[in-house]
């Protein structure tokens, strides 16, 4: 990698992309812009004043003679379960290595099995580059440290605005990502194995340091594969604070979800997707922040919890993974497959500006 420069930010005109494309600018960088769309691309390029390149990720040859030029891409174009194997493939032979902000728990268990292979490319695979899961993951480790024989893992999350005290939106991206993985179910580890369950079948309050609880319903965040990589706890279960119609919708959807994999429901759903706003406004990013509790417990019932408070998830993932190109572009890449804790220790998330994480009591 030593003729290599800079790094290629694929689908950068989508909502998160362009927010890291922003912020780089901001770090006096100047990431080459990239994916398949050439108008997208020209609109965005000549509006940050940055270079561009056309991309089309079936174009194997393109792909990698495209890669061989930079020392890392990072991949915005979700959902990641159909673009990362192409891109993943081409870093390999290209030695360019390879980040995502992905939080599917699928893309984290495909690319695991590439660990030997990014080896020996001299390689690094990180996906989760992101709010899920950079944060959790951190959180994660942290308490693996405090408590090494842990056997069980618990994450919640509560995203919220600090104007209204409500949860947000979430982006175009992130919806079409969520409404994917509905018709599969609910999936938790349990001993060491992933497994499925059904929509919303555990509902838990957690306490968030707020004024009151906050009910959770399980969901399939990244965390049940990239923490049970980080920190090897065999039994593994995410929240995520929902409001009670749609744990309600979840619990009722359950005996006929599959019927969302059919072709004229998925058409419906996109079009609804494509009148939300692209994403939260630059007034509530600003004006919001996610809490993220984490709890492990040992085979004596001993716990260990804590909560890790962070700006807006949108905001937090460009930050993050700017943090971490910047060490890739330093030499600083450990190879092989990682998580943001294994490649760079429980307090990488504590490099971020205005995150804090503080021990509490675990919720009962």
């Amino acid at each position: 990698m030593t003729n290599k420069e800079n790094f290629l930010l694929y689908g950068s005109y989508g909502y998160t992309g362009n927010l890291i494309a922003e912020l780089a600018i901001k770090q006096g960088l100047k990431p080459i812009l990239a994916g398949r769309n050439k108008e997208k691309l020209m609109q965005q390029a000549s509006a940050l004043n940055l270079e561009y390149r056309v991309i089309d990720l079936d174009d194997t040859a393109q792909l990698e003679q495209a890669l061989a030029d930079y020392i890392a891409v990072v991949n915005c174009a979700g959902p990641f379960i159909h673009t990362c194997q192409k891109m993943v493939a081409a870093c390999l032979k290209s030695q360019t290595h390879y980040l995502d902000i992905t939080g599917e728990y699928e893309v984290f268990e495909q690319l695991m099995q590439n660990n030997d292979a990014a080896k020996n490319a001299g390689v690094m695979l990180l996906p989760g580059a992101g709010f899920d899961v950079v944060p959790s993951d951190c959180l994660a480790l942290h308490l693996k440290e405090l408590l090494p024989d842990a056997n069980e893992l618990v994450l919640a999350i509560y995203a919220l605005s600090n104007k209204s005290g409500k949860g947000l939106g979430v982006s175009r991206g992130t919806a079409r990502t969520m409404m994917e993985g509905m018709s599969s179910g609910t999936m938790i580890r349990e001993q060491g194995t992933l497994k499925s369950v059904p929509l919303s079948s555990k509902v838990r309050a957690f306490d968030f340091g707020n004024e009151k609880n906050r009910l959770c319903s399980l969901v399939s965040w990244g965390d049940i594969s990239s923490a049970w990589w980080s920190t090897k706890i065999p039994n593994i279960e995410t929240y995520m604070s929902l409001p009670k119609q749609m744990i309600n919708f979840n619990q009722w959807i359950n005996p006929i979800k599959f019927i969302i994999n059919w072709a004229p429901i998925k058409r419906f759903i996109n079009n609804k997707i494509n009148q939300l706003p692209e994403g939260p406004t630059l007034d509530e990013r600003n004006n919001s922040e996610t809490k993220i509790y984490g709890e492990v417990s040992n085979a004596t019932g001993k716990k260990e919890a804590a909560i890790l408070t962070t700006p807006n998830g949108y905001s937090l993932t460009a930050a993050t993974v700017l943090l971490i190109v910047n060490k890739t572009l330093q030499g600083n890449a450990p190879v092989g497959y990682q998580t943001p804790a294994s490649a760079y220790g429980k307090d990488l998330i504590l490099e971020v500006d205005g995150v804090t994480r503080v021990a509490v009591h675990p919720t009962l």
